[in-house]
């Protein structure tokens, strides 16, 4: 009797460690397979907005700023890959760099561990909730979240926290620049350190002592983007981004 008890205990522990041992490594393949979904989905994506030489478009801008009245203003932006961009507004120089043109692009054009965190029905469609984690330290991206629609390769959400701060961007789309990943419409909600603003506001601000009083060292702000009259993949000439050519 007291060997059937001890074998029976000693079966109970052998099944244990097998139960223990194929949880732990159904875990780590779920992970592996997330991981591996991910960094597929964002490959596709990649060649997807990889379709874009260039283009140049319209920008409607609306600001609002905690403490401010910022008129709205209207602006010019051009862009070639890989990475040359150009915005033409006097003015202009608040909004987050993040918020126009190809946002993503400082995303998911650098080395990064992704992973798929999960899913959300988001106005109708089915969103793929994606992290990316810049793998290069010095990187003032911390961690970016993509909600992205798998059928059509569009990005309908981003949160992001850099070193400066954090932003939420919200995009809208329409034909035809949607097939190229491009947006209608983008909201920007950021909060900010006063640091992390142009000097020709703090200075302003800095002037006011009642607002300087109440001001907080975060400030939380808004910016709506509007995009119209597309021109994409024309060819735009190397010329147009240099700053002393203001056409």
């Amino acid at each position: 009797m007291k060997n059937y008890v001890r074998m029976s205990i000693g079966a109970l522990l052998i099944l244990c460690s097998v139960i223990a041992i194929s949880s732990y490594t159904q875990t780590v393949n779920a992970h592996a397979n997330n991981a591996n979904d991910a960094e597929q989905l964002i490959a596709v994506l990649k060649k997807k907005l990889s379709t874009i030489k260039d283009f140049r478009v319209d920008l409607g801008i609306t600001i609002e700023l905690e403490y401010l009245n910022i008129p709205d203003a209207k602006a010019q932006y051009y862009y070639k890959a890989p990475n040359k961009s150009r915005i033409i507004s006097e003015g202009f120089g608040l909004l987050p760099k993040q918020g126009i043109g190809l946002p993503t692009n400082d995303i998911i054009n650098v080395a990064h561990t992704a992973i798929i965190s999960g899913y959300e029905d988001y106005e109708g469609k089915k969103l793929t909730k994606v992290k990316i984690i810049p793998t290069d330290e010095s990187s003032d991206i911390i961690l970016s979240t993509l909600w992205i629609e798998e059928k059509s390769l569009l990005i309908y959400k981003v949160t992001t926290s850099t070193r400066k701060g954090t932003l939420d961007m919200v995009f809208s789309y329409a034909s035809p620049e949607q097939k190229y990943g491009l947006p209608r419409s983008t909201t920007v909600q950021f909060v900010l350190p006063q640091f992390a603003l142009p000097k020709s506001l703090t200075g302003d601000l800095q002037k006011n002592n009642r607002v300087q009083k109440d001001m907080k060292k975060e400030v939380k702000g808004k910016a709506i983007v509007t995009y119209s009259n597309y021109s994409i993949n024309k060819g735009l000439r190397d010329e147009v981004f240099n700053e002393k050519n203001n056409k």
